[in-house]
């Protein structure tokens, strides 16, 4: 009698041969996804990072443009007349002055209520560190200059937030006493006005009539305002198209993060086929290697009916394992010719309009023809007329 153990050892080696062979296509795949996926994940998180960077530009040009915004209301002439008469709601404001601003007046109120603050610090300060009127003449008031006032009293100033406050707070109080000492000298006008002379009246009145320095002073600061316009209006341009671009830069790193973040799950998730693939590599796996295994372990020593199906069951294993190739080059052979499908569309579109003319349609010839014989006319007149 036969030793039927060799039977069982080949099957056994020639299964163990074909699972490595095929399953080393499923093992690839998942070689292949794994080196994809960290690819996938690097390019993502370059991609956050970008991300990172445009939406601190972008917070960063919205929060400029917010200040711009902010300076611009509060140094509007008639927010600060409001301001020095006392109004510190923004409701009060907006029913008695036209405030054109993109902010909205929920945003305005506490730096209007801080503003107006300021300038009661600033009026209470700069009131006790001034000389009375009387002291300097009306004209020697009007001369007085802020940014003199602030050198010279540098190093006893308080914290200054808003410069242009102060500034509007001393300008008041600088009016108030050259307008306090204009009715002393009014008045002591009078008292010389009594005399009758014409010289005494020439002299009472000169203060009246302005020198060629205090036009060009008011001419200069006409220029300066106008160039301070064009510059004010040169830098909200310039913050309205930095902040516009800010956000688009934000939006555009923000689809492409989503872009690569779908990318990078489509990756890390197996498709079915792989699982399908495990399942096919598992079927003789176990029928013609664990199976035949067993066999031998038992020694055996006659051809049983359990030996001889141990080939059926290896020939089942081989057919599955061949429908499994069948199945992958077929879906192969659909996917190429899908992608291919697109790209001869797309050629046979530019030549049919590379085409387009006197051949692409049936009315072509037609229209030529109509288009020679229309053209062919006036040559044909000419010719008969020359001749």
């Amino acid at each position: 009698m036969a030793d039927p153990t060799p039977f069982p050892s080949t099957v056994t080696g020639a299964s163990a041969g074909l699972v490595a062979i095929v399953g080393g296509l499923p093992v690839n795949r998942f070689v292949g996804l794994d080196s994809e996926q960290q690819g996938a994940q690097a390019v993502l998180e370059h991609a956050e990072q970008r991300l990172a960077t445009a939406r601190a530009r972008a917070r960063d040009a919205r929060q400029e443009w917010t200040l711009f915004w902010i300076a611009d209301f509060l140094a509007n002439a008639d927010v600060l007349a409001a301001i020095q008469a006392g109004t510190r709601q923004m409701d009060v404001l907006v029913s008695t002055v036209d405030v054109l601003n993109p902010l909205t007046a929920s945003e305005l109120q506490p730096h209007f209520q801080a503003a107006g603050d300021e300038y009661d610090r600033a009026r209470e300060f700069i009131d006790a560190e001034l000389e009375p009127a009387e002291l300097l003449s009306s004209q020697q008031w009007r001369q007085v200059d802020w940014t003199d006032f602030r050198s010279l009293m540098r190093d006893r100033l308080p914290q200054i937030e808003r410069s242009y406050i102060w500034e509007t707070a001393f300008s008041a109080l600088v009016d108030a006493r050259a307008e306090e000492r204009g009715r002393q000298e009014e008045q002591e006008r009078e008292e010389r006005r009594g005399a009758g002379s014409v010289l005494g009246f020439a002299a009472a009145n000169m203060a009246y009539f302005p020198s060629p320095s205090t036009i060009g002073d008011a001419v200069s600061r006409t220029l300066n305002s106008n160039q301070a316009a064009r510059r004010v209006e040169d830098v909200r341009s310039r913050l309205a198209t930095g902040t516009e671009r800010a956000d688009q830069q934000r939006e555009d790193a923000e689809a492409e993060v989503v872009r690569l973040r779908e990318r990078r799950d489509a990756i890390v998730r197996p498709d079915t086929q792989l699982w399908i693939g495990f399942g096919v590599l598992l079927y003789p796996t176990i029928v013609s290697i664990v199976l035949p295994v067993l066999a031998m372990s038992g020694g055996p020593t006659t051809f049983t009916s359990g030996i001889k199906a141990l080939g059926w069951l290896f020939g089942s294993s081989l057919l599955v394992l061949v429908l499994y190739m069948a199945h992958l080059a077929t879906r192969l052979s659909i996917r190429g010719r899908r992608r291919a499908a697109p790209r001869s569309t797309g050629a046979a579109s530019i030549s049919a309009n590379e085409l387009s003319g006197p051949a692409a349609s049936d009315d072509a010839p037609e229209t030529v023809q109509t288009d020679g014989d229309e053209s062919d006319a006036p040559t044909s007149q000419t010719a008969s007329s020359d001749s």
